[in-house]
């Protein structure tokens, strides 16, 4: 049994950005049989890269951080918490996570 991520991303934006234009890859926990927690971790790049982003992941709001290439949001619970499944990142910037 794995987790399974999707790259599905949602976005609104604000301000200077023009367009909602994003690439994604994602990675999650594979082998349950030597992992304690599933991780899903999503990458992805904007063409809007001065706006601040938060992401939803199943309900639960994160943070997304600044990754070497771009952006990255990371989502670590444990099996039980985060079960085998499709997950959608939605994207927001501050005023879209606000509404």
């Amino acid at each position: 049994v794995s987790t399974q991520s999707t790259g599905s991303l949602v976005a609104t934006a604000s301000g200077s950005c023009k367009a909602d234009s994003f690439s994604s890859s994602s990675y999650t926990t594979t082998n349950l049989a030597l992992a304690t927690e599933t991780a899903i971790i999503v990458e992805f790049t904007s063409d809007c890269p001065d706006i601040k982003l938060s992401a939803v992941v199943g309900g639960e709001v994160l943070p997304v951080y600044a990754a070497a290439d771009g952006n990255m949001v990371t989502l670590v619970k444990s099996h039980a918490d985060l079960p085998a499944s499709t997950y959608s990142v939605d994207l927001y910037d501050e005023a879209g996570i606000a509404a």
